[in-house]
C-alpha cells in the first residue's frame, strides 16, 4: 500500500474554501468581522466579485481531484494502462 497525498490535499482545499466562503458571508454579515478582515486582508484592490469566481473555481478543482482520487483508490486504477472510462 504507497501513500497517495492528492486525498488530503483535495480535502484540505475544500476546507479552506468552505472556510473562505464562510468568512465571505459573514464579513457582509457583521460590520465587526469587515473590520477585521480589512485590517488583515493583503490584498485590497482585487474586487469581491473577482474573489468569489476564484474561490468557486477553487472548489470545483478540489471536488474534481477528491472525487478523481475516490475512484481509482476504490476501484483499483492507477490510470496508466488501463481502459477504464470513469
Amino acid at each position: 500500500m504507497t501513500f497517495e497525498p492528492h486525498p488530503f490535499i483535495a480535502s484540505a482545499i475544500i476546507v479552506f474554501t468552505v472556510m473562505t466562503f464562510i468568512l465571505d458571508w459573514s464579513r457582509k454579515k457583521s460590520k465587526k468581522v469587515d473590520d477585521w478582515m480589512e485590517m488583515v486582508s493583503p490584498t485590497r484592490i482585487v474586487p469581491d466579485n473577482i474573489k468569489w469566481w476564484i474561490m468557486a473555481i477553487f472548489t470545483i478543482g478540489s471536488v474534481y481531484l477528491y472525487l478523481y482520487c475516490w475512484i481509482c483508490k476504490t476501484t483499483g486504477a492507477d490510470g496508466v494502462g488501463d481502459d477504464r472510462i470513469f
